[in-house]
């Protein structure tokens, strides 16, 4: 959840820093994780916005050749609820490397009503969390999402277009949502 004022129940993921690091008695690694059948749900209290993340699957493997941890997780039968607009089913599926305090996100495929996106990114946890950062080219229908942004609207839309852009986030409420739409159907 996210709170007013920047509060978070986020798990800590990464250690605190400290002005002098203490020498760690013993460090584990462990070479997988498999985590399936899952649920996630996020909640941000400001905007507000929820993910509902049912049937969520997870895998993390230790690769020595990078170093690093590199993983797959995925959902289905999900739901976004954005404000007062009616919610989106959804699912997703993404590759990802863990680099310290932060995530790259690969490659994200989300599909939700009334859109198909294909993401790339990374999260920041740790002193960077919220941060993220997402490249996004995502196939619109306009009618559905008239059906969930406008609900209570009589008009009509129909067609497709395609959304390529960029949605930042940061500490202190800052965000940025920046790209290009296009349509042949609307011819632009």
């Amino acid at each position: 959840e996210t709170f007013a004022g920047g509060g978070h129940n986020l798990p800590k993921l990464a250690p605190r820093r400290q002005e002098q690091p203490r020498p760690r008695p013993f460090r584990t690694t462990v070479p997988f994780v498999h985590a399936l059948d899952g649920r996630f749900t996020y909640i941000d209290h400001v905007t507000p916005w929820t993910v509902e993340a049912p049937n969520l699957n997870f895998s993390l493997v230790r690769a020595a050749n990078l170093n690093s941890y590199v993983g797959i997780a995925g959902f289905s039968g999900g739901s976004v609820k954005i404000q007062n607009f009616l919610p989106m089913q959804a699912s997703m599926k993404t590759t990802f490397a863990m680099d310290g305090p932060r995530v790259q996100l690969r490659h994200i495929d989300l599909i939700t009503d009334g859109a198909e996106a294909h993401i790339n990114g990374h999260v920041g946890f740790g002193d960077l969390w919220p941060h993220q950062h997402y490249n996004i080219d995502s196939a619109v229908n306009f009618a559905r999402m008239r059906e969930i942004l406008f609900a209570n609207e009589n008009w009509k839309l129909d067609g497709d277009g395609r959304f390529k852009g960029v949605f930042q986030l940061a500490k202190g409420g800052y965000y940025n949502l920046s790209g290009n739409f296009t349509s042949e159907d609307l011819g632009f």
